[in-house]
């Protein structure tokens, strides 16, 4: 049995940014249906901690220190994207316990 996931499927109308950036760490090939200038650093993050293939889309400069250290946490190839100041002693805490090469 074939099934094939459609847009339709969903009740996508009253997404927001955040319904949205979850939605796509589970069904990232709908991206083009999404209008990305929504998403806040903090969506980018768990989208791309999820699904990392999606990065060619994302605007780094809104990722906070906060957004960085969890996406970097579960998606290290990331780190020459980081723009390291950002990063507070909390977000540095945060990613060195996961990720101590950094």
């Amino acid at each position: 049995m074939n099934t094939k996931i459609k847009l339709s499927d969903f009740n996508t109308e009253e997404f927001d940014a955040k319904d949205w950036s979850y939605f796509l760490s589970h069904y990232p090939m709908f991206i083009d249906q999404c209008d990305l200038e929504t998403f806040t650093g903090q969506e980018w993050s768990y989208m791309l901690a999820h699904q990392p293939l999606l990065s060619d889309n994302c605007n780094w400069s809104l990722l906070n220190g906060n957004d960085w250290a969890n996406l970097l946490c579960e998606q290290p190839e990331f780190a020459d994207k980081c723009k390291w100041w950002k990063l507070n002693s909390t977000n540095w805490e945060t990613l060195l316990t996961k990720q101590s090469q950094f």
